[in-house]
C-alpha cells in the first residue's frame, strides 16, 4: 500500500520524477561499485569509488597530490581514488604500468588550433602515435644539441642579471613573473631564432611601474589553470562559463588562441626564410634510434618543418605545447629554488665553495660540460627536483587487452582500468629519503644512490618521460650559478611559508614567490 502511494505521489508530481530517477540511478552505481565491481577489493576510501568527484573536487582545490599522498598513508600503497581509478606507490611495478596507453586527463591539454581542440606529443594517447611524434622533434633535445645554443642561454641569463643589478636591493621581484619572461626568451631563441624581448618589456613595465606583460608569455602562464578548469568542468557549462564578459577572464579563456597566433606568424616567416633549404635533402640529421646525433644548429620550428609527418596544424600545437612546458615548468622550479636559497645561508655557502674554481669571470657563464661536473650544484638541483618537481601529480596510463591478467600488488586489474602513481609521494618515501620534506642537498653526496635515484621521476617514467629534461637541467644549472655568484637572495615580508604552500594540479599553480636580490 506504501509503494503505491509512493508511485502514485511520483505519477502525479511530475517534477520529483527526475530527481526519484537519479536517486535509483546513484543507488545501483554505488552498490555495484562498492559490491559487485571487479576492483571491490581494493582499500580505498567509499565515497571515491562510487563517483570521480572526489578527485575532481581535489584537483579543482589544487591539493590532489597531497591528497592522494595522504590516502596512501592510510591505506596502503595501492589506493581506489574512482569508479575505474587507482594510484600505486612502488616503483618496481611503475616499469610495467609506464608501458601502457596514456589515459583521457591528458586531453585537457589539448591545443586549440584553427577553433578545433588539436593532439600533440603529450597528449596522443597510442604509444605507436606518440613514437611518430616523438621523433620530430627528439633530436632537438639531447644534450649534444643543446649545447650548441649555449650563446643564446648565457645572452639570456646575463640580460636577467643585468635587470637585476639595475633594481634597487630594496625592491621585491616577482621571480615567477621574471623568470617566465627569462624562459620565454630563451625558447624563443632555440625553437623560432626569433630575438624575443619579454625581459626587456619586463624591465620597462616594472621601471614605469606599469602592468605592461609580453601577452605570449602572460597566455603561456595562463594556459596550465585554463586546462584545468575546462578539463574538469562539463562540456556545456565550459561553453556557457567561457562567454562571461569580462575582459581579463576572456584573455584568460583565448591563451591557446594567442599563443597560435603567434606561432603561426613565426611558421609563415620560417618557411620564408629557409624555403631553398627544404629542396635538399643534404642538410638533414642523421638518427639513430637513441635519437642522438644531431650537429647542425638549427631552431626547433625549423626541424618540424622539415619532417614529412607532420601537418601544419601538427606543428602549431607542437610548437605550442612545447613553449608552454619550457616555461612554466622550468621557472616554477627557479622560483622553489630562490626560496631555498633565502633561508638556507649553509647551501649558498656551498655552492659559492665550489664556483669559486670554474666560475671567476663575472661577464661569463661556465659551459655546461663544466658545470655537470660539480658535485654540490648536481646535488642542488637534483634536490630541487625532488621536492620541488613541477609534475608531481598522477600519470595516468590504461591497462590494456591482454590474455594475461594484470596484477598490480596483489590485485587483478581489467582491461580498461585507469591506473597511476605521482612523483609527490615517490620523491617523499621516508625509507629512501630520511627527513624526506626537509630540503637537503648533502642526501646526494653521501646517501645510497642507486636506491634515491630508482625513486625519482620529476620529468616522468618510461617512453613517455619528458623530452625537455636535459633543457631543464641545463637551465636550472646556468641560472642558478649566475644568482648564486651575483646575488644575495632575500625573501620579501609577503613571501612566507604560507604563501609559498605548494599547491598543485598537474603542474604546480598558484603560489606567491617574492624575492630581493
Amino acid at each position: 500500500m506504501m509503494a503505491s502511494s509512493a508511485a502514485e505521489f511520483i505519477i502525479l508530481n511530475p517534477l520529483l520524477i527526475p530527481g526519484f530517477l537519479f536517486t535509483l540511478y546513484f543507488i545501483s552505481n554505488a552498490t555495484y561499485q562498492l559490491f559487485f565491481s571487479p576492483i571491490r577489493g581494493i582499500p580505498g576510501p567509499w565515497y571515491a569509488a562510487i563517483s570521480d568527484l572526489w578527485l575532481i573536487t581535489e584537483t579543482m582545490r589544487f591539493r590532489s597530490c597531497k591528497s592522494v599522498h595522504w590516502l596512501f598513508e592510510a591505506y596502503g600503497p595501492i589506493v581506489r581514488v574512482g569508479p575505474n581509478s587507482v594510484v600505486f606507490h612502488d616503483y618496481k611495478t611503475a616499469k610495467d604500468v609506464y608501458k601502457f596507453d596514456k589515459g583521457e586527463k591528458y586531453k585537457a591539454l589539448r591545443m586549440i588550433v584553427g577553433g578545433k581542440e588539436h593532439d600533440h606529443a603529450m597528449t596522443t594517447l597510442g604509444r605507436a602515435e606518440h613514437a611518430v611524434k616523438r621523433k620530430a622533434f627528439a633530436p632537438h633535445y639531447t644534450a649534444a644539441n643543446l649545447v650548441l645554443f649555449q650563446p643564446e642561454f648565457h645572452q639570456c641569463i646575463l640580460e636577467l642579471t643585468s635587470i637585476l643589478r639595475n633594481i634597487e636591493a630594496r625592491v621585491s621581484v616577482d621571480c615567477l613573473d621574471l623568470f617566465h619572461q627569462l624562459l620565454y626568451d630563451i625558447t624563443s631563441r632555440m625553437s623560432f631564432n626569433t630575438p624575443s624581448t619579454a625581459l626587456a618589456a619586463w624591465s620597462r613595465a616594472f621601471h614605469d611601474q606599469t602592468s605592461a606583460k609580453d601577452p605570449v608569455s602572460e597566455a603561456v602562464g595562463h594556459f596550465p589553470k585554463f586546462a584545468l578548469l575546462r578539463g574538469n568542468t562539463p562540456r556545456w557549462v565550459w561553453n556557457i562559463l567561457r562567454q562571461y564578459p569580462n575582459q581579463r577572464w576572456r584573455q584568460f579563456c583565448d591563451c591557446s588562441r594567442i599563443m597560435e597566433i603567434v606561432v603561426n606568424e613565426e611558421i609563415s616567416a620560417t618557411r620564408s626564410a629557409t624555403a631553398t633549404k627544404f629542396q635538399s635533402d643534404s642538410t638533414r640529421d642523421e638518427l639513430n634510434d637513441s635519437y642522438e646525433v644531431v650537429q647542425e644548429k638549427i631552431p626547433l620550428l625549423e626541424r618540424l618543418l622539415r619532417s614529412d609527418v607532420l601537418s601544419d596544424s601538427d606543428v602549431t600545437a607542437e610548437m605550442t605545447s612545447h613553449l608552454i612546458a619550457a616555461l612554466d615548468t622550468s621557472a616554477t622550479m627557479l622560483s622553489f629554488l630562490c626560496w631555498e636559497l633565502s633561508r638556507r645561508p649553509d647551501v649558498v655557502q656551498n655552492l659559492r665553495a665550489e664556483l669559486a674554481n670554474v666560475a671567476s669571470d663575472a661577464g661569463t657563464i661556465p659551459p655546461i660540460s663544466e658545470l655537470n661536473k660539480l658535485p654540490y650544484l648536481n646535488a642542488f638541483v637534483r634536490e630541487g627536483l625532488r621536492i620541488y618537481g613541477a609534475g608531481p601529480g598522477t600519470l595516468e596510463r590504461v591497462v590494456p587487452a591482454s590474455s594475461t591478467p594484470f596484477d598490480i600488488l596483489g590485485h587483478v586489474l581489467p582491461p580498461g582500468t585507469i591506473v597511476a602513481t605521482q612523483a609527490w609521494t615517490s620523491h617523499r618515501d621516508p625509507s629512501i629519503f630520511p627527513a624526506s620534506y626537509a630540503f637537503e642537498p648533502g642526501r646526494w653526496l653521501d646517501g645510497d644512490i642507486a636506491a634515491m635515484t630508482a625513486q625519482m621521476m620529476p620529468f616522468g617514467l618510461g617512453t613517455r618521460i619528458c623530452g625537455g629534461m636535459h633543457l631543464a637541467q641545463m637551465t636550472l644549472r646556468m641560472v642558478i650559478v649566475e644568482i648564486v655568484r651575483n646575488f644575495e637572495v632575500s625573501a620579501a615580508p609577503e613571501t612566507t611559508e604560507a604563501s609559498m604552500e605548494i599547491c598543485h594540479s598537474f603542474v604546480r599553480a598558484f603560489f606567491c614567490c617574492w624575492l630581493r636580490g
